[in-house]
């Protein structure tokens, strides 16, 4: 609360934020993954009349943690941008994209006890110590095989999708 508290007065929701995971680690996000969330992100966004915002882990803790309190939505692959969530209000919608297999989900304890709508996307996953990709259609796991372009927009899209059916429900 002390978080959410430190951005007064509370913010109208108007924002889709996309919480890029940087490109520096072992668990990063291709170029051509991240440029196809960015892409069907915005417009999910678009569509939803929300204007869109991604992360800035460069910038100062207020101007990062402004955009998640004035969140609709949260999009991003598990990492630390996440946590920035708490300072969403209750019902904000926090996608996140996962580590597979899961051993603990920490965001969707994080978003339970902040009263946040918590989704899981499988369909685009990392393993654990391994780069984020397109899952395979018929397994439960990030396939190296399905990191072509038609793979990754069409998981994205699918993704954009989601994103705009949980926000209009």
């Amino acid at each position: 609360d002390a978080l959410r508290e430190s951005v007064q007065p509370p913010p109208a929701a108007d924002m889709l934020v996309y919480a890029r995971r940087g490109s520096t680690s072992q668990r990063c996000v291709s170029p051509a993954l991240d440029a196809a969330l960015e892409a069907a992100l915005r417009s999910a966004a678009a569509r939803s009349g929300l204007r869109f915002v991604v992360h800035d882990d460069g910038a100062t803790a207020a101007e990062q943690v402004s955009p998640f309190a004035r969140a609709v939505a949260v999009v991003g692959p598990h990492g630390a941008a996440l946590a920035l969530a708490t300072a969403c209000a209750p019902g904000t919608l926090l996608v996140e994209l996962p580590v597979l297999p899961l051993r603990s989900n920490y965001f969707a304890a994080m978003a339970a006890a902040l009263g946040l709508n918590y989704r899981l996307f499988p369909n685009i996953a990392s393993r654990t110590h391994g780069p984020f990709r397109a899952a395979n259609r018929t397994a439960h796991f990030a396939d190296p095989a399905c990191d072509d372009g038609a793979s990754l927009e069409a998981a994205a899209a699918s993704l954009a999708d989601e994103v705009v059916a949980a926000i209009r429900s």
